[in-house]
């Protein structure tokens, strides 16, 4: 069940940055999140959510992976997104916490 729950949430997640849904996106995101883009440019949540508007494009998510720690309360999910006609790899860290999944680390990398 977990499984299937992140990669729905990490399936929202496209959906949200494509239709500006900061919203969506606040909840999902943890206050301390960093996140580095495929420019090398590392930003915080509040950071993240202001350029939100800017990244409305098309996007699809494939390929995503789904892996725990011992508790289940850590989660790697590595996805590749399509966008802007280039693959981007996706590294999200997410933590359980009382309000659900939380993603604290966002890597993405281009690929092509």
């Amino acid at each position: 069940m977990d499984e299937r729950d992140l990669i729905k949430i990490n399936e929202r997640i496209g959906e949200a940055e494509q239709s500006a849904d900061d919203k969506y996106l606040s909840g999902v995101l943890a206050d301390e999140l960093v996140f580095r883009n495929a420019r090398g440019i590392v930003a915080t949540k509040t950071e993240f959510l202001k350029n939100v508007e800017n990244n409305k494009f098309e996007r699809e998510s494939k390929d995503i992976k789904v892996t725990f720690d011992e508790e289940k309360k850590i989660a790697l999910v590595i996805l590749i997104v399509l966008a802007k006609g280039s693959e981007f790899r996706n590294l999200r860290v997410f933590e359980r916490r009382e309000t659900g999944w939380q993603c604290i680390v966002w890597f993405n990398t281009k690929l092509s």
